[in-house]
């Protein structure tokens, strides 16, 4: 492997030579779970900035088999990629794009922000509300992991002047979607060791560490930042509610059905604050969709 050649850090990307040039001013990242909402949030940003978007792929356009939509928004310094489910995918982008920004000509990744959902774990956080992650852990008594505190500053006051009610707390991120977050499995599945109690345990512990939302890829989001150099923070649209009973022997769940507007506004909040962060002048103010 030639160092000097970032084609040869490319796997899970494709390399197309003439939509490079898109990438060559990106400085900044907002990650998403869904293919689909990356193309959706890209031409949301682009259109109510006044700036062009350009796909360099994405699976809806047979561009790439993998999962990775990747915008470009040149004119803002901003890309939006999907990373899909869990902490390998992010970890593809986070590698990956950077190599496609060199063989692009730019001079490299400064800032990113995932913008995905998550479930509360906290009364007072209610479905619709933005989440941010002021911690994250990858695991249940595993090390604290923090953002960047200049970035998560500038994604606090951005979320302040809106009218979207958001809070601040410590989050778990699941290495597992069922099992990982306390979820009874297909009921057959439950005759190995997964037993029913493993829900209402997992979620006192959960109380126990004082965690305020779930997902599954922040805390990975954190480490990584901290390993290759960028300045990261997260946030999502509370979408779920996981509460205990006040005698603890009960499980309070909840679900809302966000619209793609909803699902959309962690995203233009990540757009507003890393515009900031980079000073990338405002050609006009990208509110709420």
């Amino acid at each position: 492997m030639n160092i000097q050649n970032p084609r040869d850090y490319i796997i899970h990307f494709p390399v197309i030579d003439k939509s490079l040039k898109s990438l060559s001013d990106i400085r900044g990242l907002i990650l998403v779970g869904s293919a689909a909402r990356a193309g959706f949030l890209a031409t949301l940003l682009a259109s109510k900035a006044g700036f062009n978007s350009f796909e360099y792929c994405s699976p809806q356009s047979a561009s790439t088999e993998r999962e990775y939509s990747l915008y470009a928004i040149p004119e803002a310094q901003i890309a939006v990629c999907s990373h899909g489910i869990g902490v390998s995918g992010v970890e593809i982008c986070l590698a990956e794009i950077p190599a496609l920004i060199a063989l692009a000509g730019g001079t490299g990744l400064e800032a990113v922000i995932r913008a995905g959902t998550r479930g509360s774990l906290e009364a007072g956080f209610p479905l619709g509300a933005i989440g941010l992650s002021s911690s994250a852990i990858g695991f249940l008594g595993g090390a604290e992991l923090f953002p960047d505190q200049a970035l998560f500053t500038c994604l606090q006051a951005v979320c302040a002047e809106s009218e979207q009610q958001t809070m601040t707390g410590k989050c778990l991120s699941a290495q597992y979607f069922w099992t990982g977050q306390g979820r009874q499995p297909y009921p057959l599945l439950s005759r190995g060791a997964f037993a029913k109690n493993n829900e209402l345990n997992f979620y006192r512990d959960c109380k126990e560490a004082k965690l305020s939302w779930i997902e599954m890829e922040d805390a990975a989001l954190y480490k990584l930042a901290l390993l290759f150099g960028f300045k990261a923070a997260a946030l999502g649209l509370v979408v779920a509610k996981r509460e205990l009973s006040a005698d603890q022997r009960q499980l309070l769940s909840g679900y809302q059905k966000a619209s793609l507007e909803e699902q959309l506004l962690p995203g233009v909040f990540a757009f507003q604050a890393l515009q900031r962060f980079l000073g990338v002048a405002y050609r006009a103010q990208v509110g709420a969709p």
